[in-house]
């Protein structure tokens, strides 16, 4: 992507999530994704909220993730449903 279409994803992606100073955002997916790069990372570096980033889709980083306690977790459909077959996550 060009650096104006960066910069307008991340608007976009901040016109819908209302990221804030204060968030603590959890990235799990592939920082190569647009989506995890523009709206997530991109956008809380914008608003200069904190970006947690799960290194890898494994049990132990993922748990290391949560335990920063994240405001707003971004995924896709495919990554809830890990986290809802893992037990003992810190959320319900």
């Amino acid at each position: 992507l060009s650096s104006d279409a960066i910069l307008t994803n991340v608007a976009q992606g901040l016109s819908v999530f209302e990221q804030q100073e204060n968030e603590r955002a959890y990235a799990a997916l592939p920082l190569f994704h647009s989506f995890m790069q523009s709206c997530v990372v991109w956008g809380a570096v914008a608003v200069g909220a904190t970006v947690i980033i799960v290194p890898h889709l494994e049990r132990r980083s993922i748990k290391e993730g949560f335990a920063h306690n994240p405001t707003a977790v971004f995924g896709v459909p495919g990554l809830f449903g890990l986290f809802a077959l893992m037990k003992n996550l810190p959320f319900e």
